[in-house]
């Protein structure tokens, strides 16, 4: 079938034609000049011919009549087609729109398969994956499984035969748990210890110790504290006790009897490069307390330590220049500093000095004797006497 516009032409064609035969059917009976005039004023040739004047009988009125209608009818045609036209052209053109349409939505639509089908791909390979995982869990359960059985099978013939269960070691406190070993600081439990031993004693600046006498007491009591959770009183990594003439002397409590000297000597092999300690729990222990006793002091009292620090910091012999702070020799300043030279403490030693008479007739009298022992007992504290107001003339006048 072809175009619109080829079959319009068609139609046309066909009522030409059609006019075409009646124009011979009135030339034949009338002659062609007859047809120029009836076309030349066709209104009134058909008026002469309606009264039949002009012709016989009428027949070419009625022959141009069908002429013009077939004109007419021609032109109607066209005219019709011609809406005809429009309608097929836009009823294709429509059709081919939505063809168009069709054939993009098509091609979406096949995007869209496409890319369903390469989603449904890759997670049907995810599955596979996470089956092939799931199975080798399931592998490794049953394979530990096995081995739980074995122990406990194990566990149970050894108890049959009589083989006693692993002991464990009783510690009142963490830091008295193994307290001979070394702490991995590279351990969770290992730099818990560590925060435990070295944190102040006291929580904020106005509640730490200031070197005042009426609190030394309360800080002495929780240096022992610490000092018994955190195993530094180990006999055999402990870095507290002292041997003075063949007797052990607890630092804590006996400091005044300790002297400096002592207390370099015994601590060397902890901060000795060579030391037989420098590697061991005793050299952990001092770095742990250093720490928390300088922590637990304020910043005044940090002051006037730190100018005493050739008392407690000594050179490893390892590099001059590295010096390592003895705890037990930091303790002994901290207290010493907070002891002297107030009057209470002067007080409670004028006091001995005065008994000294009823204690004579214990000594039969051997005053000189006594009288330079006491002298040596107080030089344990670094006590001087012409420093002291307490101990002014008269009472000393002599000495």
């Amino acid at each position: 079938m072809g175009t619109p516009r080829n079959l319009w032409r068609l139609l046309i064609d066909a009522d030409a034609t059609i006019a075409h035969t009646h124009w011979q059917m009135y030339s034949e009976q009338t002659g062609k000049h007859q047809l120029g005039k009836c076309l030349q004023a066709p209104h009134a040739q058909v008026q002469d011919c309606s009264h039949g004047t002009a012709h016989e009988s009428g027949s070419h009125c009625k022959n141009i009549t069908r002429f013009l209608c077939a004109s007419n009818r021609t032109s109607n045609t066209a005219s019709i087609f011609n809406k005809q036209v429009v309608y097929e052209y836009n009823k294709h053109t429509l059709k081919f729109a939505n063809m168009s349409r069709r054939t993009s939505n098509e091609a979406s639509l096949q995007d869209i398969q496409n890319s369903i089908n390469q989603l449904a791909t890759n997670t049907n390979n995810a599955i596979s994956d996470l089956a092939a995982q799931v199975q080798a869990l399931a592998a490794a359960a049953s394979a530990n499984a096995a081995n739980l059985q074995q122990l406990q099978q194990n566990q149970q013939q050894a108890g049959a035969q009589g083989a006693p269960p692993a002991a464990v070691a009783f510690a009142t406190s963490p830091g008295t748990s193994n307290q001979s070993n070394v702490i991995d600081y590279g351990t969770r439990y290992g730099m818990a210890l560590y925060n435990l031993g070295i944190k102040p004693l006291f929580d904020t600046e106005e509640t730490k110790f200031d070197l005042e006498n009426d609190e030394a007491l309360n800080f002495e009591k929780a240096v022992e504290r610490r000092a018994k959770n955190m195993g530094w009183y180990d006999t055999q990594q402990g870095i507290l006790t002292f041997q003075v003439d063949g007797e052990n002397l607890d630092l804590i409590s006996d400091y005044g009897r300790i002297d400096k000297d002592a207390i370099k000597t015994q601590s060397e092999p902890v901060f000795m490069a060579n030391g037989a300690k420098r590697t061991a729990r005793a050299a952990q222990n001092n770095d742990m307390m250093q720490t928390m006793l300088f922590d637990s002091l304020t910043k005044n009292a940090q002051t006037r330590v730190a100018v005493f620090k050739d008392e407690y910091e000594f050179a490893n012999g390892g590099n001059p220049e590295k010096k390592i702070i003895v705890a037990a020799a930091l303790y002994k300043v901290i207290m010493k500093l907070t002891t002297l030279d107030t009057k209470i403490t002067d007080k409670a030693l004028r006091d001995i000095i005065l008994n000294l008479p009823a204690y004579c007739l214990q000594v039969q009298g051997d005053i000189h004797c006594k009288r330079e022992s006491s002298w040596e007992y107080l030089g344990n504290f670094g006590f001087s006497p012409r420093s002291s107001q307490d101990f002014s003339p008269p009472y000393w006048a002599g000495k």
